[in-house]
């Protein structure tokens, strides 16, 4: 899977194939994170966190129908349609994207593409086929207000949305519209939500091979502490939802903690780790709760992470880079990063391919699972423009540290004579 740049912030007519694991690093404002970004808003609709926000865009394109449902619906009392929705709903996975895009980047003309051919149109064409293949059972969803509404019955069924409708009275036929037509923008979205939107997103997600995306986003700390208040931004909303999501799946005995970092988390009452509540953890620790949580519902996963050494001591962000390597064994991993020390593990695990001796000669722990070689992509981005770089290179000059370590050496030189 590649990433075609044509305009991307300070990046210009340049591309990034992604490995099993992406490392981009460069200076401050070179472009890593738009990088990040523009993958995540080309494929924002694999991310679960944006379903509501796809069932809403989908439910709000239908509002004059709905209208005019209400008012057959009360002139009959009972009344039953159906909605041919497969253009709406494809126009929805554009306007997620372009919005999502809007919100994080100031310009993002790229594409996806596998294997030349541009990702999206093939998404496009898996998706109305999966729409007009697929069908739902009715569900039926009483009023959350009683003035008129009896029930709805909602269901999907080779491109069609069904929508039954039973009014028990009418009083105020002004006020029993309205009060149909919110219930049925309301039911509708969270027939979507909840059914049809996971249902074609997963097909669409198994036939084109790409996981469930998340976004984990810098400042998982502070998420972590206050994500209960924090309002979920484009930029926040996938790390909130995994979080609470990982939460979730652990208190329902369907997730776990990967035992990697020896984290003892419980979420029975308030979230606890290691026998502290996330107050009173470190902020390292509290970086390495909010990686476990997003990712304990072990689904196979493209991980977008920015800055995974953020508030990590030296020791953890060796480990950290260890770390990312284990995850790429079954996740797809995409990292930006101004860590030298997680460029230098990620450039001697690729280039030696011997990790149980890189573990063991920085006393990383232990390698969980099967060993196996992984691809690791090190690209640096300069000058508008992303060089893909070989590991031994790395490891020869690294960029950035190399200067400076030489640069003490010859003042330490002078302050000696």
């Amino acid at each position: 899977m590649k990433l075609i740049i044509k305009n991307l912030g300070v990046l210009k007519d340049t591309s990034i194939e992604l490995g099993d694991l992406t490392v981009i690093f460069g200076k401050p404002n070179s472009g890593k994170s738009y990088i990040l970004k523009s993958i995540y808003s080309n494929l924002a609709f694999f991310d679960q966190a944006n379903n509501v926000d796809l069932a809403t865009i989908v439910a709000e394109s239908l509002y004059s129908t709905i209208i005019s449902i209400s008012e057959n619906a009360i002139n009959g009392r009972k009344y039953t349609t159906s909605l041919n929705i497969s253009e709406k709903f494809l126009e929805s996975l554009t306007i997620l994207r372009e919005r999502i895009s809007r919100s994080l980047l100031s310009v993002n003309e790229t594409a996806i593409t596998r294997d030349d051919s541009n990702l999206l149109n093939r998404i496009m064409e898996i998706t109305k086929e999966a729409l007009t293949s697929l069908s739902i059972p009715a569900v039926t969803y009483t009023p959350y207000s009683s003035y008129c509404v009896k029930k709805i019955d909602i269901e999907f069924s080779k491109g069609e949305l069904t929508l039954s409708v039973e009014v028990s009275s009418i009083g105020d036929k002004e006020l029993c519209k309205t009060d149909l037509s919110s219930n049925l923008i309301s039911n509708i979205n969270s027939y979507m939500t909840s059914y049809l939107v996971p249902a074609i997103m997963n097909k669409v997600s198994i036939a084109v091979e790409i996981p469930s995306v998340r976004f984990l986003s810098y400042g998982r700390s502070l998420i972590l502490l206050y994500r209960e208040n924090i309002k979920p931004l484009p930029y926040t909303k996938s790390l909130i939802f995994w979080v609470n999501k990982g939460s979730e799946r652990i208190r329902s005995g369907k997730g776990s903690i990967n035992n990697f970092w020896d984290l003892k988390v419980n979420v029975e009452k308030t979230l606890s780790v290691n026998g502290l509540e996330i107050p009173f953890l470190s902020s390292s620790l509290q970086e390495l709760t909010a990686f476990s949580l997003a990712i304990a519902d072990g689904r196979k996963s493209l991980l977008l992470i920015e800055e995974p050494e953020s508030q990590l001591s030296t020791d953890y962000q060796l480990k950290m880079g260890l770390f990312l390597y284990e995850l790429s064994k079954k996740h797809k991993v995409v990292i930006t990063t101004h860590s030298e020390i997680i460029l230098i593990i990620l450039a001697i695990l690729s280039h030696f391919k011997k990790e149980k001796e890189v573990v063991e000669l920085f006393n990383l722990g232990k390698v969980e699972g099967q060993e196996m070689n992984v691809n690791v992509k090190i690209y640096h981005v300069r000058d508008g423009k992303i060089e893909l770089m070989d590991p031994e290179k790395v490891l020869e000059n690294i960029p950035g540290i190399t200067d400076i370590y030489y640069s003490i050496l010859k003042i330490i030189a002078k302050l000696s004579e």
